[in-house]
């Protein structure tokens, strides 16, 4: 019996919700910061990618937190400020969008 409740404790302590945690991308993360950053919405392959002004090469892989990733195709082509949480993973660089706000509809190299 003691060697059942041992296992019993051991399994609810790996499937506690602080576990749980450490897969999620929500504001809750202590590896992620808040961050508001410009840049161009571009799309490569499946991924919407805010781009630099300079060459526009890739800050940051962008996810919708709040909406679809969908939803950035609207911005396709535009300079844009980003409000969200920044992580890495295998990816590099990724901004969980909390708020996209349009600056201008073209988005040039310079």
């Amino acid at each position: 019996m003691l060697r059942f409740t041992v296992a019993l404790l051991a399994s609810a302590l790996f499937l506690s919700p602080q576990a749980a945690d450490k897969k999620r991308t929500g504001p809750e993360r202590a590896d992620q910061k808040r961050v508001t950053i410009a840049g161009c919405i571009d799309q490569r392959g499946d991924k919407y990618i805010l781009t630099g002004d300079d060459e526009l090469k890739k800050k940051a892989v962008l996810r919708g937190r709040t909406f679809s990733d969908e939803n950035f195709a609207r911005y396709l082509g535009h300079k844009v400020k980003v409000q969200g949480s920044a992580a890495t993973d295998g990816e590099g660089a990724v901004i969980n969008v909390d708020r996209i706000d349009d600056i201008s509809a073209n988005c040039t190299a310079q």
